[in-house]
């Protein structure tokens, strides 16, 4: 049985209705997050394996790599990126050499629906349509993070 608010299942159900209105193939579905996960907090703040009512629980894990949400290390800000766009991606692709930034999705995004830009638009963004198409590529520009550390 399927559960509305898992967002495994809800993906599912998205990607689903897409090919069945016949819309998958011109549709790019992204599924991404803004940052590694969380600390996860500890047992206490459960009982019967239920959350406690106004108790924060957060789950996750950053595999490999050091630091969470709110750390410069790879596990705070390295992210799963999915991309869906049948006919057009490469099912199967994976690219772990490729880095990309949620700066860049106005200006992917609009290259892959053939959308110019203005001429006199500036963004931090880079097109990274050719990585999607499965041409990996290096960055033009370096990255950079600010975070507000606590005084």
């Amino acid at each position: 049985m399927c559960c509305f608010h898992c967002s495994y299942c809800s993906i599912g159900r998205v990607l689903k209705l897409l090919d069945d209105l016949g819309i998958a193939d011109n549709t790019i579905v992204v599924f991404t997050s803004d940052n590694g996960p969380e600390a996860t907090t500890t047992v206490k703040h459960m009982k019967n394996g239920k959350k406690n009512a106004g108790a924060y629980f957060s789950v996750g894990s950053s595999g490999p790599y050091r630091g969470q949400k709110g750390s410069l290390l790879y596990g705070g800000v390295r992210v799963p990126f999915f991309v869906r766009w049948p006919g057009k991606i490469p099912q199967g692709l994976k690219d772990t050499s490729t880095e990309l930034s949620s700066c860049d999705l106005l200006t992917t995004l609009c290259a892959a629906a053939n959308i110019k830009l203005p001429e006199d638009l500036v963004t931090d963004g880079e097109n990274n349509l050719p990585a999607l198409l499965g041409t990996p590529q290096a960055k033009d520009r370096t990255f950079f993070w600010d975070v507000n550390a606590p005084e």
